[in-house]
């Protein structure tokens, strides 16, 4: 008898995907006092930059722009804010990093990862600025780089969480 992959297992290879970024969603918006506020980095750009750098096959622009919407209905913010910010993350990532040998060194993908995170606040802080008139509190610049100090780990925990249940980086 011939064994064909079935639609299930193709699904399976999503769930670590869509419950990462859930975990992440709702992490973003639990309340924290001011000064873990502050230092909370983008939990959802961590995870975007996660799988698009270690799956990129599966993760996308698609699914940047969805999580992106998303956001923007979580916050109440300019529509398209939040899906711009993480098209452009995934956008650099496929273009330029995901065949690199970037993967291989953590002080690079640390500095890659602060780079994007940069990205991030400022494709956000400049359509505030358009939508709003104003820049926003500067306080929003220290995330990136708590992102990038904790990326290692970040990254270390998804990928050996996933690897045993799903087999994905096996």
């Amino acid at each position: 008898m011939i064994q064909t992959k079935s639609n299930s297992s193709a699904f399976s290879r999503f769930v670590p995907v869509f419950i990462s970024f859930a975990v992440a969603m709702v992490l973003s918006v639990v309340p924290v006092p001011y000064y873990a506020a502050i230092l909370r980095p983008d939990f959802v750009a961590l995870v975007l930059i996660f799988w698009c750098l270690y799956y990129p096959d599966r993760v996308g622009l698609l699914i940047a722009f969805v999580v992106g919407i998303l956001l923007d209905t979580m916050y109440f913010g300019v529509l398209g804010q939040q899906a711009l910010s993480k098209l452009a993350i995934a956008y650099l990532i496929l273009k330029f990093v995901a065949d690199s040998e970037i993967k291989r060194g953590v002080l690079f993908q640390s500095v890659m990862v602060l780079t994007l995170l940069l990205l991030n606040v400022a494709i956000i802080t400049a359509t505030n600025r358009l939508a709003y008139g104003y820049f926003g509190s500067h306080t929003v610049w220290l995330t990136p780089f708590v992102g990038a100090l904790i990326w290692y780990l970040f990254a270390l925990f998804l990928k050996t969480r996933t690897s045993r249940r799903y087999g994905i980086f096996e």
